[in-house]
């Protein structure tokens, strides 16, 4: 069995935002200046624990090996920095739970390998980026809701012409 889990403690913070120019004398021009908080500051923090646990299960005496695993995990939430005409608005966190089972095992006298796996992701406020010059700004975060991922995956690697081959790798 193994346990763990990622901490993280973060803040994310703009201090200025606007939208300059910058002209061919070498001087800048500012098209907008955008307020950034009470404090001259915008900012969002987050302090987290995302657990992980596998268990791992070798029941017959060759290699065979059963697994089944369940964690969390979370991509930072960011802000919109490259808005032109809009303030820089912040993207939420992306989370996901993925749970995964499945089987390793070697055959027919370790020539073959096979693996496979079956897996759930269920995923909240995915964040996506799209380029639109509508929403503020050249590249644009958003979070798009949720996904649920399902799959399975197999995997075979067989060593065919063993025997003749020995010797020359």
């Amino acid at each position: 069995m193994t346990l763990g889990g990622r901490y993280t403690d973060e803040t994310h913070r703009i201090i200025d935002a606007r939208s300059t120019i910058h002209n061919a004398d070498e001087t800048d021009t500012t098209l907008l200046d955008f307020p950034t908080g009470q404090d001259g500051t915008s900012s969002h923090s987050m302090a987290v624990f995302k657990p992980k646990v596998s268990l791992e299960l070798h029941p017959f005496e060759d290699d065979t090996l059963f697994y089944l695993s369940y964690q969390q995990a979370f991509k930072s939430g960011t802000y919109n920095a490259l808005n032109i005409y809009m303030p820089p608005n912040y993207v939420l966190p992306e989370e996901m739970t993925a749970y995964e089972s499945g089987i390793k095992t070697s055959l027919f006298d370790g020539t073959t390998r096979f693996a496979a796996a079956a897996f759930y992701y269920d995923i909240q406020n995915i964040q996506v980026q799209y380029i639109s010059v509508f929403k503020g700004g050249i590249v644009s975060f958003e979070n798009a809701g949720g996904a649920r991922v399902k799959g399975l995956e197999f995997e075979t690697v067989s060593e065919i012409f063993q025997a003749p081959l020995m010797g020359w790798c």
